[in-house]
C-alpha cells in the first residue's frame, strides 16, 4: 500500500520573513526548515539546481569554491565515507565548514552516502547543513527506520535531510541495462517519503557511481513522475556519468541537487600530471596541487551551467540567512572520536 502519494500540478513559492512554503494545488505540503532546504525548493519550482560536488581535501574543496565565486551560484560541498576514511571526520569536516564561512557566495557543507546512524546524528550537532543517511542496501523497513531517525532530528535543528530510495550502484558492480531496471517508480518514492519525511529523495535513476566516462542517459519523463508523487526535490547521484547537456533536462523533471564526485577526483588528478608532464623537475608540490585545483575549478564552471545555479548567489543568500551570514554553527573538533585518518569509525561513515 502506497501511504502519502502526492501529485504537484504547480510548484510555485511564496517567501514570507526567510521562509519557503510551496504553494502547490496537492495533497501534502513541504516547508522546509532548513537554509538549504529553502534554497533547494526555489530551485524545484523554478527550474535550476544547486551543484553538489564531492571534496576530500583542500584543493578541492578550495577549486570548487573558487568556481561557484567566478559563477555566482550556491554549491554544496560532499564529504563522502571515502573522504573521510582518507582525511578523518573532524579534519575534513573543520576544513570544509572553514571553507565555507571564508565564501563570497553561499556554500553549504552535506554528509554525504553515511551508513552510519550515529555518526550521521552527530553530524547534525556538529554542523553540517545536511546530512545523508543512506541505507539502501538495508532491508526497505529498516532504511525507513533510520532514515526516519535522521530526518526527524534534522528538522529539530534546521538540517537538510536526504535518504536513497532504491540502490544506486557503481560502475564495478553494476551495468548500465541493470540500472535501468532497478530504477525508483514513482509509488515506491511516494511511500518512502510518506514513511520517512526526508527532505529530498535520492532515487535510483539509472544513474551508476563511479562510471569513468559519460555513457548514461536518463528520462526525464520518469523523473518527473518520480519527482510529482514524491513531492520532494530530487538529488540527482552519479551525474559524473552523464553528458553535461544531460543535467538540464533532469533539472527541469524534478532535480534539484546534482551530485558530482568522481569527475572531480579525475579533474584534480589531471591538472597534476599535466603540470608534472609540463615540468617534471620542479621541487614545489603546491605548484602541481594549484594546477590541479585549477583543474576542478574549470569543471565546477561546467556544472554551475548545467544546473542553472550561475546568477543565483544572492537570491540563495537571501533565502537561506536573510541579509546576514551566520556564524558557522556546531563544533566538530572538541566532542566525541575524531576519525583519525583510516580508523575503523571512519570506514563506514
Amino acid at each position: 500500500m502506497v501511504h502519502g502519494k502526492a501529485l504537484v500540478r504547480r510548484r510555485k513559492l511564496e517567501t514570507e520573513r526567510g521562509r519557503v512554503v510551496l504553494d502547490a494545488d496537492r495533497q501534502g505540503t513541504w516547508a522546509p526548515v532548513s537554509p538549504l532546504g529553502r534554497v533547494l525548493a526555489a530551485a524545484w519550482s523554478s527550474g535550476w539546481a544547486v551543484a553538489a560536488l564531492n571534496v576530500s581535501n583542500l584543493e578541492t574543496a578550495q577549486g570548487v569554491v573558487a568556481a561557484a565565486e567566478q559563477a555566482g551560484a550556491p554549491v554544496v560541498l560532499q564529504i563522502s565515507p571515502g573522504a573521510i576514511a582518507y582525511a578523518g571526520y573532524a579534519t575534513l569536516s573543520s576544513l570544509a565548514r572553514q571553507v565555507a564561512h571564508e565564501a563570497k557566495v553561499p556554500v553549504f557543507v552535506h554528509l554525504d552516502h553515511c551508513t552510519d546512524l550515529d555518526l550521521a546524528l552527530r553530524a547534525i550537532d556538529d554542523g553540517y547543513d545536511s546530512v545523508m543517511l543512506d541505507g539502501s542496501r538495508l532491508p526497505y523497513d529498516e532504511n525507513v527506520r533510520l532514515t526516519a531517525r535522521v530526518a526527524r532530528k534534522a528538522a529539530e535543528r534546521n538540517v537538510l535531510s536526504e535518504g536513497e530510495m532504491g540502490l544506486i550502484g557503481r560502475a564495478q558492480t553494476t551495468t548500465v541495462d541493470k540500472a535501468r531496471e532497478s530504477r525508483t517508480t514513482p509509488d515506491e518514492a511516494a511511500a518512502f517519503v510518506a514513511e520517512t519525511g526526508v527532505d529530498v529523495l535520492a532515487p535510483a535513476l539509472g544513474t551508476i557511481h563511479g562510471m569513468p566516462d559519460d555513457a548514461l542517459s536518463i528520462d526525464p519523463a520518469w523523473i518527473a513522475a518520480v519527482a510529482r508523487s514524491a513531492a520532494r526535490p530530487l538529488a540527482l547521484h552519479g551525474a559524473s556519468g552523464l553528458p553535461p547537456s544531460q543535467i538540464q533536462p533532469a533539472v527541469k523533471a524534478g532535480v534539484a541537487k546534482v551530485n558530482v564526485s568522481s569527475r572531480v577526483s579525475r579533474a584534480l588528478a589531471a591538472g597534476i600530471r599535466e603540470a608534472w608532464r609540463r615540468d617534471p623537475d620542479q621541487l614545489d608540490l603546491r605548484l602541481f596541487l594549484a594546477d590541479g585545483r585549477d583543474a576542478v575549478t574549470a569543471l565546477g564552471l561546467v556544472y554551475m551551467e548545467a544546473t542553472g545555479s550561475a546568477g543565483h548567489a544572492d537570491e540563495a543568500r537571501r533565502l537561506a540567512w536573510g541579509e546576514s551570514r551566520p556564524k558557522p554553527r556546531g563544533n566538530v573538533s572538541l566532542t566525541g572520536p575524531t576519525g583519525s585518518p583510516g580508523s575503523e569509525e571512519t570506514k563506514s561513515c
